[in-house]
């Protein structure tokens, strides 16, 4: 084999790797059949899930948080300017909105089941952010 099509196919073959990694890197083929629910790295990090809104929902859809009993929630909305407030269901907790800045909720997990946090528009509607789930501790 000459040197140029040795060169070739390595490069080719470096290309073939680079695609197969971004896919298995960034998730999959696309799939969003888990990217809805905080993983263990987003609940290490001390800021929490982000959860953008845009036209009053959630950008890329209702988000799920697990949670042991005990542990801290933490999360950040960040609203789009329509909503009067986000709600969370249960522990009623709610934080009134203003504008785009970002509202950022940290409490302990006391409460075991499942609840809606929602986004309260000023025009009276309600669309879901996310759903909160503890589990026994």
């Amino acid at each position: 084999m000459n040197s140029k099509t040795r060169g070739f196919l390595l490069v080719a073959g470096a290309v073939a790797v680079a695609i197969i990694l971004f896919f298995v890197l960034r998730g999959g083929s696309g799939s969003d059949s888990g990217s809805n629910t905080t993983t263990a790295a987003e609940k290490a990090d001390a800021n929490g899930l982000v959860i953008k809104l845009k036209g009053g929902e959630p950008v890329g859809g209702p988000k799920t948080l697990r949670y042991s009993k005990g542990e801290q929630v933490t999360f950040t909305v960040i609203p789009d300017g329509s909503e009067e407030e986000i709600h969370v269901h249960g522990y009623e907790i709610a934080k009134e909105a203003d504008g785009t800045k970002p509202l950022k909720f940290s409490f302990a997990a006391e409460l075991e089941g499942s609840y809606e946090i929602e986004a309260h528009s000023t025009s009276g509607s309600a669309a879901l952010v996310a759903t909160l789930e503890v589990s026994p501790g």
